[in-house]
């Protein structure tokens, strides 16, 4: 790979959905998604299980198609990204699932490993720079040993040693204990004050409003709510949006 990513230019849309469906059958998982991604921004998605957070997000990713409406990735449509174009667009993006695996090798094998794929030189120092900002070291211990909070930090490590313009996260932060979520929302912080966009599913409500800059309101694969996140909290436009805030929606 030639080069390390260089984030965006700040408030350049580098997201555009247009009325986005998604369909598994005769369910609908999402219908008439319109949202504009901003480079820079950090974007929490919040709602209920099922509502379809994590179905948008494997969407912007191109790992699922959208049975209707528009997509596009830093003003290409998402058609053009085809064959050799989708592995570059995937180039620019990293994702981490709720659920993902380590490796059974050394913390530092497990971090190395998409640079690896992707051709990286200089491997060693960008393996310690993402351990560094996740408060771990690349020595010995076998990621397999390694706390269920300490895991999340390695597999956020390999996503970010990438380098990716877009950082996509579902539920980063899920059942693990409060000093290791606080160590990755720290870690967050920073990389997006470096430049990196976030987007980020949570059911965190009090996560959304530490992190975002805007949060997404969603319910049964709609958009009920957006706008910004001090604004969304203090006055919601939506009762729903009010009944989740409270913790009444689950």
């Amino acid at each position: 790979m030639k080069g390390r990513p260089t984030h965006d230019r700040r408030g350049d849309v580098i997201v555009g959905l247009h009325g986005i469906g998604r369909s598994i059958g005769t369910k609908r998982i999402l219908e008439d998604i319109t949202l504009d991604i901003e480079a820079g921004e950090i974007l929490a998605i919040i709602g209920p299980n099922g509502c379809g957070k994590t179905t948008l997000l494997r969407i912007i990713n191109l790992l699922d198609r959208p049975s209707g409406g528009s997509l596009a990735l830093w003003g290409r449509p998402a058609s053009w990204y085809r064959d050799t174009r989708l592995q570059q667009a995937r180039l620019r993006m990293g994702m981490l699932f709720q659920k993902c695996s380590l490796f059974n090798a050394s913390v530092h094998a497990n971090v190395a490993i998409g640079l690896e794929i992707r051709g990286e030189q200089d491997i060693r120092r960008h393996v310690q720079q993402a351990l560094k900002t996740v408060e771990m070291r690349a020595d010995g211990r076998n990621a397999l040993t390694l706390s269920g909070g300490e895991a999340q930090r390695v597999l956020l490590a390999r996503m970010i040693a990438i380098s990716p313009e877009l950082l996509i996260l579902d539920e980063p932060t899920a059942d693990i204990d409060p000093l290791n979520t606080a160590i990755i929302e720290q870690a967050l912080r920073a990389l997006n004050r470096g430049g990196m966009t976030i987007v980020l599913a949570t059911h965190n409500i009090f996560q959304a409003r530490r992190l975002a800059d805007r949060v997404l309101v969603m319910n049964r694969g709609r958009i009920v709510e957006i706008g910004p996140t001090e604004r969304v909290f203090a006055r919601p436009g939506e009762r729903f949006t009010k009944r989740l805030i409270n913790g009444e929606v689950i």
